[in-house]
């Protein structure tokens, strides 16, 4: 509370002292491909999602890029972003609906009447999952309509996920499972247990899925990080010892180990039997991070006291500092080009 009152202070205080002076227009946004996306969910609520782009070349940071291209909010709780087909698909989930754009960030479209999307993933040509919080169900999207066109019934929440080998697996955090769909049917295929809560899983150059589990601290179920081969021939704990809970999972390819966020940042390698902190936290409230697949680049967001802009880290491979900028409010997801 003492902190809105404080930025509520501030913005009345700088009106005052600037209200007379001539309105600056916005300057033009300039994109060449290369930028780092990063979706910046702004207040549940009352605040609206932004979309920053950092050039990792310049250090440039370019804040509200789609409303400066197209003269409209996006939306509330800009949840996710990725890239389909030459497409920016941006999903916005407390306003129920992904917002579609050409590279420019042109908007040309949108998907509707969703109750609460999270992440959109490409299954199969023309087609994509959606996974929802609240709906209790992942809805099936014709890429070309922009339309759902059927739904399959989940367990609960539906999170992140990947696709290997025709399957699509999805943390489920409301269970202890991790989920299989078959794509060529749209059906539930199977369920693999782990510990209780899942929250994000991610797949190693060997096909290997990664699962973070947050745990319940209320039934002493510790949080953990599990290896699963896509064969099914051998599920492990391969983390036991988390510092903190587990709220990311990435995969680093230059480095070929695994990175999560929990009580800083915190990297997994010889196959999950070590780990060695990448980025300690004090202070920070850090919320996502992301790795550039490029060159290896480590993205860390701190949303700060989640009212003022967020900071953004980013190391190198070995955790040497490179750069610290500020984007939007509450940045909770990068996209890599």
């Amino acid at each position: 509370m003492k902190c809105v009152r404080l930025v509520t202070f501030l913005l009345v205080s700088s009106l005052i002292l600037h209200g007379c002076s001539d309105e600056q227009p916005t300057p033009e946004v300039t994109v060449n491909g290369g930028e780092v996306l990063i979706a910046n969910q702004g207040n549940f609520g009352w605040g609206e999602g932004t979309l920053s782009a950092y050039n990792p070349a310049s250090k440039e940071i370019q804040n509200d890029v789609f409303k400066s291209k197209n003269n409209e909010a996006l939306g509330n709780v800009f949840q996710s972003i990725t890239k389909i087909d030459n497409r920016y698909f941006m999903v916005m989930n407390n306003s129920g609906k992904v917002v579609v754009t050409d590279t420019n960030f042109v908007k040309t479209g949108e998907i509707t009447g969703l109750i609460s999307p999270r992440y959109i993933y490409e299954v199969a040509e023309g087609k994509a999952y959606l996974t929802d919080i609240y709906a209790d169900v992942i809805s099936v999207v014709d890429l070309n309509t922009l339309t759902v066109t059927s739904t399959i019934t989940t367990n609960g929440w539906s999170e992140r996920g990947v696709v290997v080998d025709g399957l699509f697996w999805f943390a489920a955090p409301e269970t202890d499972k991790v989920f299989r769909i078959d794509i060529s049917r749209d059906k539930m295929y199977d369920s693999i247990q782990v510990t209780y809560a899942p929250i994000d899983l991610v797949i190693d150059q060997n096909e290997t899925v990664w699962v973070a589990c947050q745990g319940d601290e209320t039934k002493d179920v510790k949080p953990i990080i599990s290896r699963i081969d896509k064969t099914l021939t051998s599920v492990q704990d391969v983390a036991v010892q988390i510092n903190g809970t587990p709220s990311k999972l990435v995969f680093h390819p230059q480095n070929n180990s695994v990175l999560y966020l929990g009580d800083g940042v915190w990297e997994i390698e010889d196959l999950g039997f070590t780990q060695s902190q990448l980025l300690p936290q004090s202070d920070e409230v850090f919320f996502t991070m992301g790795v550039d697949p490029r060159n290896g680049d480590v993205y860390v967001a701190d949303v700060v006291d989640y009212v003022s802009r967020s900071r953004i880290t980013r190391l190198d491979g070995q955790g040497a500092l490179l750069d610290e900028f500020s984007a939007g409010i509450i940045a909770g997801d990068f996209f890599f080009p």
